[in-house]
C-alpha cells in the first residue's frame, strides 16, 4: 500500500509512505458529521493491530458526488487484499480438527484445533497450531504448537470466566483477541468458530461456579430458567 500526496504544481515535494499489508488489519467505514459539505466526504479507516495495544490507524477520504460509492469500492478492494494476504500465510488444505492426535496424550482433551496467526512484536506474526482444551479439574487452556503433529508445545495460557474475548467487525476482518493475546484466523467463518468455542468454555466456568455456590440441586433450576428464557425469546420472534 502506497499513499501518495498529490502534487499541486507549487514545487513542493511529494510525500510517499509505503507499508506492507498486514493480516492483522481492519478496514471500516466512518461517519463524519462535523465537516462542512460532509455529503461530499466519505471517510474510511485502516487499523493495523499491533502488540502491546499500540494500534496504528490511517484515515482516508473519498470526495465528490460519488464519494460514497468510491469509498465502498476502496473498502471492498482493501478488505479483499487483506484477505488474500492472510490466506497466503496458511498451509493449503489445512482444516479444523476435533480428533486428538494418536499417541499424543496432551491432545486427549481437545475440543478443536487448527492453524492461527499469532501477533508478535515489531509488526510480525507467526503461524502456530492452536488447540483448545476442554474444562477439567478447575481449568481450561489454549495451547500452541509448532505444527499439527503437536509434539512440540510453543506456549499455553489458561482460560477462565473472566477471560476477555474480543473482535471487530469490518471488511474481511479475521482478527480476534483472548485477553492480551491476538490471533488471526484464515477466514471470518473460522474466526466465529473459535470465538464460539471459547465463549462456550467461559459458560462452563459460570455453571461450575453456580453449582459450587448453590449446590448441584440448583443446576436443574438454572437450566429450567434458561429454557424459559429461550422459549420467551422464540415466542417474541414469532410475534414479530
Amino acid at each position: 500500500m502506497t499513499p501518495t500526496a498529490s502534487d499541486s504544481g507549487s514545487g513542493e515535494s511529494v510525500h510517499t509512505a509505503t507499508r506492507a499489508w498486514s493480516p492483522f488489519s481492519l478496514v471500516e467505514k466512518c461517519q463524519v458529521k462535523t465537516l462542512q459539505n460532509s455529503a461530499y466526504w466519505a471517510v474510511f479507516k485502516l487499523t493495523v493491530f499491533r502488540a502491546g495495544g499500540h494500534d496504528q490507524c490511517v484515515y482516508f477520504a473519498a470526495t465528490g458526488g460519488d464519494a460514497y460509492k468510491e469509498r465502498d469500492r476502496w473498502v471492498d478492494l482493501m478488505g479483499s487484499l487483506v484477505g488474500k494476504v492472510t490466506l497466503s500465510l496458511f498451509p493449503p488444505q489445512s482444516v479444523i480438527s476435533v480428533q486428538p492426535v494418536p499417541g499424543v496424550q496432551a491432545t486427549s482433551r481437545r475440543i478443536m484445533a487448527g492453524y492461527l496467526l499469532q501477533g508478535c512484536s515489531s509488526d510480525t506474526c507467526m503461524l502456530v497450531y492452536c488447540e483448545l482444551h476442554a474444562y477439567s479439574r478447575g481449568e481450561a487452556r489454549l495451547a500452541t504448537y509448532r505444527d499439527d503433529w503437536c509434539d512440540i508445545e510453543v506456549s499455553s495460557f489458561s482460560l477462565s470466566d473472566a477471560s476477555t474475548v474480543s473482535t471487530r467487525s469490518g471488511s474481511h476482518c479475521t482478527v480476534f483477541g483472548i485477553d492480551q493475546h491476538r490471533f488471526c484466523a484464515r477466514s471470518p467463518d473460522e474466526k466465529d468458530l473459535w470465538l464460539r468455542a471459547v465463549s462456550n468454555i467461559k459458560a462452563v466456568f459460570v455453571v461450575v461456579v453456580f453449582c459450587c455456590c448453590f449446590g448441584s440441586s440448583c443446576l436443574w433450576l438454572f437450566f429450567f430458567c434458561c429454557c424459559c428464557c429461550c422459549l420467551c425469546l422464540l415466542f417474541l420472534l414469532l410475534l414479530l
